[in-house]
């Protein structure tokens, strides 16, 4: 059996895409008898070098700057005495006036490439002593981010003359094609991409983005491209959360989980059709953390809405997955870039219950899903907001709290069930590992 290191930024219970997918593989690798390990960044200061998670040995390395802000973040959240809260405060005034005085005479594209390079040197170093260490037979790195395969891909240069483990890069979304990336900065995203595919032995990605793939620069790598959806659409029973939040009697909850992005997350529409629905027996519950300009928009809103918008920020994953369960319906916000699937759209459907998407770009892949899903309601961006208010009222009374079978879901996703996925998944390692 092989030693299997993933690399994929963050790792369960933290409740991002890359995570869930990697534990989905890992679960099923250990069932088949093989070693599995971590190396990822850090969530917080505070978090060791290396620990365990549930009998998982997890090695981490910091990326300064971030882990300061996170860690100022979960201080926010403490009772502090006073005298400790204005230390902080002055604390955190110096550390910013320091990161201004370094950055005199850089651009901010400059001081991000020297901050990230300095970060991933450290990560690929982690990365190739593990390998040493613990006679890795195989790597698996997964985006987002990109940084989980550039610290592979140098960890490698590092390993030159000695005996490098396999390596599997499996890509959720295309390194330059996220909405909100610099034209200028494309050709050398793709670039460095590239010679992640060069130096990889295999490419696994979502279906949903092979076109991005199609061009013929990627010819001389095609042969490594294999497609894999994500293993998040899971038929077996949820388990049962005692946390989340308080439904009310003569309201429809509707609760939306995840990270909200500024000028991604289609926050605008949210607004256009949410406040046609002030007054109504509606709530909308927001869940995670929520970039500044869309936290302005949605702040606006709840002053307009009182008691109609609730934002919860980041939430423990047991209250987000209670929240999801308690939840009359269940709100989706495509993203902007049609290529990019929202993973959490699975982990509605799992939950059997009426989900609200909203979209803007036609041949946005999640709503390809949620269209085939018989309790989804959609509202595209080029409807008059105005005109759907009928239309929600109408559905919300007409679906509130009915979900449908796992039978029914079986029989429409089949082909991206988790054990058809894990079991494709584990093939591959399979193959790759008799190759020699």
């Amino acid at each position: 059996m092989a030693n299997i290191l993933f690399v994929s930024g963050s790792y369960f219970p933290y409740a991002t895409a890359n995570a869930v997918c990697a534990k989905k593989f890992e679960d099923a690798l250990r069932k088949q008898g093989h070693q599995v390990l971590y190396c990822n960044r850090k969530h917080d200061l505070y978090e060791p070098d290396t620990h365990t998670v549930d009998g998982t040995e997890i090695h981490t390395v910091g990326k300064n700057s971030d882990l300061f802000f996170q860690t100022v973040e979960k201080l926010k959240t403490l009772e502090l005495p006073g005298v400790m809260r204005r230390s902080f405060a002055q604390s955190l005034k110096l550390y910013r006036l320091l990161v201004k005085i370094r950055q005199i005479g850089k651009s901010k594209a400059e001081v991000r490439r020297i901050a990230r390079e300095q970060y991933l040197k450290s990560y690929a170093k982690a990365i190739a002593a593990l390998v040493r260490e613990k006679r890795i037979d195989l790597i698996v790195s997964v985006s987002m981010p990109f940084d989980s395969h550039a610290a592979v891909l140098r960890a490698m240069d590092l390993l030159s003359g000695e005996s490098k483990p396999k390596w599997i890069a499996y890509c959720i979304d295309a390194y330059w094609s996220k909405a909100g990336v610099p034209e200028k900065e494309i050709p050398e995203m793709k670039k460095e991409e590239l010679s992640v595919f060069c130096a990889c032995d295999r490419v696994l990605f979502l279906d949903t983005i092979e076109k991005d793939y199609s061009g013929t620069a990627y010819d001389a790598v095609r042969e490594k491209f294999c497609s894999l959806p994500l293993p998040l659409f899971d038929p077996e029973a949820p388990a049962a959360y005692s946390d989340g939040i308080t439904p009310e009697e003569g309201v429809v909850d509707i609760v939306f989980t995840g990270t909200i992005y500024d000028d991604y997350r289609n926050t605008d529409l949210f607004v256009s059709v949410a406040e046609n629905l002030k007054g109504e027996k509606v709530r909308f519950h927001f869940l995670g953390k929520i970039y500044p300009k869309s936290l302005a928009q949605l702040e606006n809103l709840r002053q307009a809405m009182p008691g109609q918008i609730l934002l919860y920020g980041r939430m423990p994953y047991d209250y987000a997955k209670g929240s999801i369960q308690r939840a009359d319906i269940l709100l989706n916000l495509a993203n902007d870039n049609a290529n990019q699937i929202p993973s959490k759209i699975f982990e509605y459907m799992m939950c059997k219950k009426p989900i609200l998407n909203l979209y803007k770009v036609e041949q946005d892949v999640g709503t390809k899903y949620l269209k085939q899903y018989p309790l989804s309601c959609h509202i595209c961006g080029e409807q008059d907001p105005a005109n759907a208010k009928g239309k929600l009222l109408e559905w919300f009374a007409k679906v509130k709290r009915e979900q449908i079978t796992n039978a029914q879901l079986t029989d429409i996703f089949h082909d991206i069930m988790t054990p058809v996925v894990t079991a494709r998944f584990c093939e591959s390692v399979k193959e790759l590992l008799n190759r020699g």
